[in-house]
């Protein structure tokens, strides 16, 4: 058992983003797990979306949790600490309530320096 071919959907994040709000559609949860740093990275580089564009389209299609995570200041992701985020994800995601649900800590391997990052899940 798996998903067919036709509910499968691969697009450009921000391209897919626009379909769902001009069509819209909403989904009762989200999950946007180790994407929104790149955004954060590419505006401090002039260059995409902003991320708090892209973190309000995800807010908009989002009908009642988002569970999220992304690069925190421990990776080089400059300001970005477990308690800027959630302030972050109040503010331009409009949601009601964050709450941390805990910390990645195995924090071994080739990856040791992705891990430690918090994981929220964002109440409409």
């Amino acid at each position: 058992m798996g998903l067919e071919e036709h509910q499968l959907m691969t697009k450009e994040l921000v391209a897919g983003l626009n379909e769902f709000i001009a069509g819209g559609r909403t989904f009762d949860c989200v999950s946007c797990l180790s994407v929104l740093h790149h955004f954060v990275r590419q505006i401090r580089g002039n260059h995409g979306t902003p991320a708090d564009e892209v973190l309000a389209k995800i807010a908009q299609i989002t009908k009642t949790v988002m569970f999220f995570d992304m690069g925190q200041d421990h990776e080089s992701v400059k300001g970005f600490t477990p308690d800027y985020i959630k302030t972050w994800l109040l503010q331009k995601g409009g949601f009601k309530e964050v709450i941390a649900l805990g910390v990645d800590e195995d924090n071994v391997g080739k990856y040791a320096r992705a891990y430690r990052r918090t994981l929220f899940a964002c109440l409409k």
